[in-house]
C-alpha cells in the first residue's frame, strides 16, 4: 500500500512583532502549498497555537486552511489541529468551521483534533489540564452529531443546546476523516479504541518508542467496536522536520541549525508544561520529562529529522514506513530556513522521494 505524505505549518515570523514580516510569511505559505499540490503531497496540515511566539503564529487555522483550499485542486486540507477544550473552541463553532472548510475545498477536509500540551495556552485560556480529555471527547461527540443531525440538540452538564439547525453540513459522506494529535502512549491506545486517525507527535522521540506507540494504536484499532465517528479511520501519521537537499552536505549546511532550533523550542515548551502539569492524571506520561541536550548529529543519526539528499530522505522515510506509518508528515519550514530553500525542498521531495513510495 502506498505511503501518503503531508506537510505541516507552524508559521514563525521574525522579528516576532514585525507586522510586515508576518504578512510576508503568511502570503508565502499559499505559494508553498500550491507547489506541494502540484508535486504529489496528499495533505497540508496547519496547527492551532496561541501565546507561543518562538514556535508559531498560526492562531487561526480556519483562515489559513481556507486560503490553501482556494489556491489548490488536489491536496487535502487538514486541521493539525482544531483544539477542542471548550475555552478554545465551542463545539458547535468547531463543527461549523470544519463543514465550511469541507464545502469550499470540495470535500478535501481532514478534521484533526487535539487537547493541547503547553502551559502558555492552557493557562492563558483558563483550562484545567485534567479537564482537557473529557472536554475533547464530549466536543468530538457533539461535532459528529452536529454534522449528522438535521436538527441538533445537546443536554449535558457542560451544554444545554435546544433544537437548532447547524449548517452547512460537510460535503464528505458521512463526514471528514477524524484524527487526534497526541504524544502519550495512552493517547495512542485511546485513539485506536475510538477508531480515529493518530497524528503522532514524535519530536525528540526515539524511533523504537515511536514504533511502540504505533503498535499501541494498531492494537487499539483492533478493540474498536464503537468508533467516535460514523466509520473507522485507521491511519497513523508520525511527524519530523524534513529538508530535501541537493546533496547530504548541502542539506546539512542549510537545515541543520533550523532542525535543532525547532526541536529545542518544542522541548522547552513541553518541559515547562511537564513541570506545571505534573501529577495530573491525564498527562501522567509527562512527569519524568527532562529537556534534553539537542545536537544535529543525534537528530540525524537517530532519524528524528529527515535531512539529506533525495536518496537519504528515502532511506530515512523507509524506517517510518516499516514501523507501520500510513502517512509521513513533514515540517518543511522550521524557524530560520530561507523561503527559497523551503520551496526547493518541497519540490525536490515531491519529484524524487514521493514516487518511491507509490
Amino acid at each position: 500500500m502506498a505511503l501518503d505524505f503531508g506537510l505541516i505549518y507552524e508559521v514563525v515570523a521574525r522579528p516576532q512583532h514585525d507586522k510586515s514580516a508576518a504578512q510576508e510569511v503568511f502570503r508565502d505559505l499559499v505559494n508553498q502549498v500550491s507547489i506541494a499540490d502540484q508535486v504529489g503531497f496528499h495533505t497540508v496540515w496547519n496547527v492551532e497555537h496561541h501565546f507561543l511566539p518562538d514556535l508559531s503564529q498560526a492562531s487561526n487555522n480556519d483562515v489559513l486552511l481556507g486560503a490553501y483550499a482556494a489556491a489548490t485542486s488536489n491536496i487535502r486540507i487538514g486541521y493539525g489541529v482544531k483544539l477542542l477544550p471548550f475555552n478554545y473552541n465551542h463545539p458547535v463553532k468547531a463543527a461549523e468551521a470544519g463543514a465550511v472548510l469541507d464545502q469550499i475545498s470540495g470535500g478535501r477536509a481532514e478534521f484533526g483534533t487535539g487537547r493541547s500540551v503547553s502551559r502558555e495556552e492552557l493557562e492563558g485560556f483558563g483550562i484545567e489540564p485534567d479537564q482537557t480529555r473529557p472536554q475533547w471527547q464530549e466536543s468530538l461527540q457533539m461535532i459528529v452529531k452536529a454534522w449528522e443531525d438535521e436538527e441538533f440538540t445537546w443536554d449535558s452538564e457542560s451544554f444545554k443546546i435546544p433544537p437548532r439547525h447547524v449548517l452547512p453540513k460537510p460535503v464528505q459522506d458521512p463526514h471528514p476523516p477524524l484524527w487526534v494529535a497526541g504524544s502519550g502512549p495512552d493517547s495512542h491506545s485511546l485513539a485506536g479504541e475510538l477508531g480515529i486517525g493518530m497524528l503522532t507527535f514524535s519530536v525528540l522521540v526515539p524511533l523504537d518508542e515511536i514504533s511502540r506507540r504505533i503498535g499501541l494504536y494498531k492494537e487499539g484499532i483492533k478493540r474498536c467496536t464503537k468508533p467516535a465517528g460514523k466509520y473507522i479511520n485507521d491511519k497513523v501519521a508520525p511527524f519530523a522536520v524534513i529538508y530535501c537537499g541537493e546533496t547530504d552536505e548541502e542539506a546539512r549546511e542549510t537545515a541543520a541549525a533550523a532542525a535543532v532550533e525547532y526541536s529545542v523550542v518544542a522541548a522547552e515548551i513541553f518541559g515547562r508544561f511537564s513541570t506545571w502539569a505534573e501529577k495530573k492524571e491525564s498527562y501522567a506520561y509527562v512527569e519524568d520529562f527532562e529537556v534534553p541536550e539537542v545536537t544535529f548529529d543525534h537528530l540525524n543519526d537517530e532519524s528524528m529529522c529527515i535531512v539529506g539528499s533525495p536518496d537519504t530522505c528515502i532511506e530515512k522515510v523507509r524506517k517510518y514506513e516499516k514501523m507501520g506509518a500510513d502517512m509521513m508528515i513533514g515540517n518543511f519550514q522550521p524557524p530560520g530556513l530561507p523561503v527559497d530553500k523551503v520551496k526547493a525542498s518541497i519540490e525536490r521531495f515531491g519529484k524524487n522521494v514521493i514516487p518511491a513510495f507509490q
